[in-house]
């Protein structure tokens, strides 16, 4: 990529996109691809590392009282009939309910 593009994307808060762009480059599949194509995944990229982040970002700013407890660490008793699936739906509705009240 040239260097004035760069400092372009730069200059326009768009670095991630010129370093998504940059690893298309260096990727043989993205060779053949229409430059439809090859923008839309592009976007997706760009779009999924921005939403990762952001939910890094407020997950680091909730001040969780067990900050390392995830979903794949949690251990519960059959007994209680406690499925994986609820307790992702109800963690995914309290991330959604903390991004449109936050």
């Amino acid at each position: 990529m040239n260097i004035e593009i760069k400092k372009s994307l730069s200059i326009l808060e768009l670095g991630d996109l010129a370093r998504i762009i940059e690893m298309q480059e260096k990727d043989i599949k993205f060779v053949d691809m229409s430059y439809e194509k090859r923008l839309e995944m592009l976007l997706e990229t760009l779009i999924q590392e921005r939403e990762n982040r952001l939910i890094n970002r407020l997950i680091r700013n909730a001040y969780f009282k067990y900050p390392s407890a995830s979903l794949e660490s949690l251990d519960y008793d059959s007994r209680q009939m406690i499925m994986t699936a609820s307790v992702e739906i109800k963690l995914t509705e309290a991330v959604l309910l903390y991004l449109v009240s936050g």
